[in-house]
């Protein structure tokens, strides 16, 4: 707030000059206790929201994650990541789009409420903003663990495996986000950087794009197949094969021959088949698989 002699010279102002100054003067009267007053009730509002969401959270993991934001932002009077003037900063933006294209390294968006979130980035009222800003936080701390440990624990896919990956704690990844000035560019720090993984990112890219374009072909179901034998299916089977990757042309006749043959085994080998090459029931299940499963 102003004191008594700042404010007894902005009335002299206001008296002595014409409208322009008048309005000037007016917004130093104003604006001055304004700003910083709403920024205290945002940051009463984070707080808040944050203390339901703790005693709210449905699981002790959820409720974790929670009070380790909590502890972040009460170190920092509880000042907002993604708040600024009263609406959303392009960061928040930035870290929703992120979380919608979250299915890019095999996640779910769904988990993020990303769609929720992008129907919020339109709030402007301090109980949204402060309800957008504990939201879409939580997600982004989940998120971001996530890409940098994994979503599953090992043990509950295979008990016999040992790993036990130490996620990126809540405040550091909200230190280094305020920090950021390049929300995708850091996200894409927190992920493994392998070989091995930029391949299952680049086999997934591709798996996505032929789900869109309506999936793989189909075999239709008949008698078993043995190399050197001739089929109506066999034209439709080359196609499935080159959309599996084992063959590179599916030019060529009714006839099952030998590079069709080596393109099958290579599949079953895959699917984890008997690998001979014969084309029976079971491996044209495994060709009729939906590519989402």
């Amino acid at each position: 707030m102003m004191d008594a002699r700042m404010a007894t010279d902005a009335r002299k102002f206001i008296s002595a000059k014409p409208l322009f100054a008048t309005l000037l003067a007016l917004a130093m009267l104003v604006g001055v206790g304004t700003f910083p007053a709403q920024a205290q009730f945002l940051s009463a509002g984070i707080k808040s929201e944050l203390a339901n969401s703790i005693s709210q959270a449905k699981s002790e993991s959820l409720k974790k994650r929670l009070k380790d934001i909590d502890a972040h932002y009460a170190k920092l009077a509880y000042k907002p990541v993604w708040i600024e003037g009263n609406k959303p900063t392009r960061k928040a933006e930035a870290m929703v789009e992120a979380l919608n294209l979250a299915y890019e390294d095999g996640l779910h968006p769904e988990d993020y409420d990303a769609l929720a979130l992008f129907q919020k980035l339109g709030t402007t009222n301090a109980t949204g903003l402060a309800d957008l800003e504990i939201h879409l936080t939580t997600a982004a701390v989940s998120y971001a663990q996530h890409m940098n440990a994994g979503r599953l624990n090992p043990a509950s896919v295979n008990k016999e495996i040992v790993i036990y990956p130490n996620a990126i704690s809540a405040d550091a990844l909200l230190t280094n986000l305020r920090k950021t000035t390049n929300i995708k560019a850091y996200l894409r720090l927190l992920a493994p950087h392998t070989q091995r993984y930029e391949r299952l990112r680049q086999a997934l890219a591709i798996y996505r794009r032929i789900e869109a374009n309506g999936g793989f072909s189909t075999i239709a179901s008949g008698p078993v197949l043995k190399p050197g034998a001739s089929d109506p299916r066999i034209p439709a089977i080359r196609k499935r094969m080159v959309e599996a990757g084992t063959l590179k042309n599916a030019g060529g006749g009714p006839n099952y021959d030998n590079a069709l043959a080596q393109a099958v085994i290579r599949f079953q080998e895959n699917m984890g088949l008997e690998a001979v090459g014969t084309i029976g029931k079971q491996t044209i299940a495994a060709m009729n698989t939906p590519v989402s499963e």
